[in-house]
């Protein structure tokens, strides 16, 4: 187990994961009774369908969340950090349909968002009139998670623009 949960976790949430023992079960219980949320564990997160049409990838990977629908249809906002106000704050503004909050263990997050990646990677392929050109396989890979991740202010900007559209 790591002995942090995130590196950019908010102080409260370290110290709800240093109480659990860097134990996830016993964290999602933890956090559950505080904040009476909702927990995810991997295995409940799995059967989540993303809706990347209404919370885009990028957006899901820079925010440390996922909307995802449940066997019943019902939206759930599942946050790395339930603990950090902003972040709730900016979904209910950005999220337009009904949904719940929710929680898991930020590095099942990170992990889940990983095995989607692959569906959803930039510039792999350019459509140039109806043919397609892979990009060269020598240059520098770009996906979502690098572009998200990038702490270029420029970089930033544009991501700040795209997402708020």
């Amino acid at each position: 187990m790591s002995t942090s949960v995130e590196s950019n976790a908010t102080p409260r949430q370290q110290q709800v994961w240093d109480d659990a023992q860097h134990d996830g079960t016993d964290y999602l219980q933890r956090v559950a009774r505080t904040l009476h949320l909702r927990g995810f564990d991997a295995q409940m997160l799995e059967t989540l369908e993303p809706r990347f049409e209404l919370l885009s990838f990028g957006e899901s990977l820079s925010r440390r969340c996922l909307l995802g629908a449940d066997r019943d249809a019902r939206l759930w906002l599942v946050l790395a950090d339930p603990f950090d106000p902003l972040l709730r704050q900016w979904a209910m503004n950005r999220v337009k349909k009904p949904f719940a909050f929710a929680f898991c263990v930020p590095a099942e997050l990170t992990a889940y968002l990983a095995l989607h990646e692959s569906a959803h990677q930039a510039l792999t392929q350019i459509d140039v009139g109806g043919q397609f050109a892979a990009t060269a396989d020598a240059g520098v890979e770009i996906t979502l998670a690098t572009l998200a991740a990038d702490v270029h202010p420029v970089i930033r900007l544009v991501n700040s623009r795209c997402t708020t559209r």
